[in-house]
């Protein structure tokens, strides 16, 4: 596990409560509601 100095504003690994399913099913909510603003934008 490498170490993490303090003040890096990106750590290499995700928070270790989110799964990769979780990552998946954020990732395709995400794609739903910018597709929904795309929509209501051209309207």
């Amino acid at each position: 596990m490498p170490i993490i100095p303090s003040g890096d504003p990106c750590p290499p690994q995700p928070s270790a409560g989110l799964t990769s399913d979780d990552v998946q099913l954020l990732d395709l909510l995400a794609l739903h509601v910018i597709c929904g603003q795309l929509r209501e934008a051209r309207r």
